[in-house]
């Protein structure tokens, strides 16, 4: 057996009392020689590093908080890629009335050389090409005569537009 050495000390009161209180709150040690021996240990076998440590509870806190967010950036990742399937879905298929619309507008729209004449004058003062002048020529709102305005400008390369007038290809 190691020869044991005895070590002495002198703390004041209020220390002493301190340690004490912590000794019975640590489920580890049993008598304050030992827990001065265990603190004395760890201060030794400590890495030096200036981290210092959260209390457990914290800790146990902050592993629930990141896998909350763990779990959560896996949802809105989720989410993402639905609204892009949603999207996706959504503009590859076009509404029948509008592309019944967009049909009718494209025999209506005025060709390139009649916007850019300066001379076509419409009686109500619309220009040629624009919603307000193909509002008069079929039944739709103007709405409805951009969104198939649009399905015309994205499925066919025949329809152009210049400010606010469209045209079609000669």
């Amino acid at each position: 057996m190691p020869e044991k050495k005895r070590i002495t000390f002198d703390v004041s009161k209020e220390r002493k009392e301190r340690w004490r209180q912590a000794l019975d709150s640590d489920p580890h040690t049993q008598y304050l020689s030992q827990f001065i021996r265990l603190a004395v240990e760890q201060y030794i076998n400590d890495d030096g590093s200036d981290g210092a440590e959260l209390p457990p509870d914290l800790e146990e806190d902050l592993r629930d908080l990141t896998g909350t967010q763990q779990t959560l950036l896996r949802r809105l990742d989720e989410m993402r890629t639905q609204l892009d399937d949603i999207r996706e879905s959504v503009g590859s298929t076009t509404n029948p009335e509008v592309e019944a619309l967009a049909n009718d507008i494209f025999q209506q729209l005025p060709h390139e050389s009649t916007i850019k004449s300066d001379s076509v004058l419409e009686p109500d003062g619309s220009p040629p090409g624009t919603v307000d002048w193909l509002q008069d020529r079929v039944e739709a709102s103007s709405y409805r005569i951009e969104a198939a305005l649009n399905h015309l400008q994205s499925t066919t390369y025949a329809v152009h537009q210049s400010d606010d007038q469209y045209y079609r290809d000669s």
